[in-house]
């Protein structure tokens, strides 16, 4: 199982890799961290149907659409950490 620990270690470590500069790095582990904590599950159990819902609820129920320029990148970004997580299981 992938824990809330690991992601975020990993994430970080993918992104410092990739060369993304320290408030980018800041506000997509945020953006993630929020998505994480509405849905209330651990990232392994997350789905692109949640995906999806997050990014609507944001958009139509807070009408946040200029945060989705942070939140989406930063929710890839976890899609492809966990998706190497899971492979090295």
């Amino acid at each position: 199982m992938v824990t809330l620990t690991d992601w975020r270690e990993r994430m970080s470590e993918d992104m410092r890799l990739r060369d993304f500069r320290p408030r980018t790095q800041e506000g997509y582990l945020l953006a993630v961290r929020l998505f994480i904590e509405r849905l209330a599950r651990e990232p392994d159990a997350l789905t692109d149907d949640d995906v999806r819902r997050y990014f609507l609820y944001l958009r139509e129920d807070r009408k946040l659409a200029p945060s989705m320029h942070v939140t989406q990148p930063g929710v890839e970004r976890l899609q492809e950490t966990l998706d190497r997580l899971m492979a090295d299981l």
